[in-house]
């Protein structure tokens, strides 16, 4: 597949074709593990960001 779909339309109708498929990471979900005696699982804080991302 070299093209893509958006609202409906194709890309190939405006002459526009993918190239070639590039995979990014995702940032790490910054988050507080926490461990509590007695009880099973960790407790997950949320810090409500992303980590950085080095992109070359």
């Amino acid at each position: 597949m070299n093209y893509f779909t958006y609202n409906g339309r194709s890309s190939e109708e405006f002459g526009l074709h993918i190239e070639k498929k590039d995979v990014f990471s995702a940032p790490e979900y910054d988050a507080a593990f926490t461990s509590i005696p007695g009880r099973s699982g960790d407790l997950i804080v949320s810090n409500r960001r992303f980590a950085n991302v080095k992109v070359s």
